[in-house]
């Protein structure tokens, strides 16, 4: 799912056309592109993705698109394919709603602002406590 999100991406940005439609559909809300050394990137990437779905897939799926000269591109042809294959988007669904508890810890734990390691200890806790 990553690595059609990160193609998915570079489509768009890389072609003036695919980025027009996507700012056109999305009301001008931009995706955000996979960055190797931020933190939790690849989860944002996808989040942002799954967010503007029906945008993207609109994009290959409206007449502007398809009477269009670029879709006769293969390229093109791979990133309508990749936007409109179920099993993509379901397992961004799937990717983004296991991995949203873990990363809202991370994120808390590597807060500069205040000390996150008593809430989380006491969450820990009080999750133990409700298990028994």
């Amino acid at each position: 799912a990553i690595s059609y999100a990160i193609k998915i991406t570079k489509y768009i940005y890389n072609h003036w056309y695919a980025l027009f439609f996507m700012r056109k559909y999305t009301g001008g809300r931009e995706i955000l592109w996979p960055f190797p050394t931020h933190f939790a990137t690849n989860f944002i990437a996808l989040q942002s993705i799954l967010a503007q779905k029906e945008a993207l897939r609109a994009i290959v799926t409206y007449k502007e698109w398809t009477s269009s000269a670029y879709v006769k591109e293969t390229k093109a042809k791979q990133f309508a394919e990749q936007l409109l294959d179920f099993g993509f988007w379901s397992k961004c669904s799937d990717i983004v709603k296991l991995a949203n508890p873990l990363v809202c810890v991370l994120r808390m734990v590597d807060s500069e602002y205040k000390s996150s390691m008593g809430f989380l200890y006491w969450g820990m806790y009080k999750a133990k406590e409700e298990m028994v």
